[in-house]
């Protein structure tokens, strides 16, 4: 595991922001049969 990642749940604020954000997980993506052209 990347040791750079914040855990899940971690209340973070980006560079030049001004609103908080929950981290909710990592590499989310859709499986499914479908092919994007």
């Amino acid at each position: 595991m990347n040791s750079q990642l914040f855990p899940i749940g971690s209340i973070v604020i980006l560079k030049e922001g001004t609103k908080k954000l929950m981290i909710f997980g990592r590499k989310q993506q859709v499986e499914t049969d479908e092919v994007r052209k």
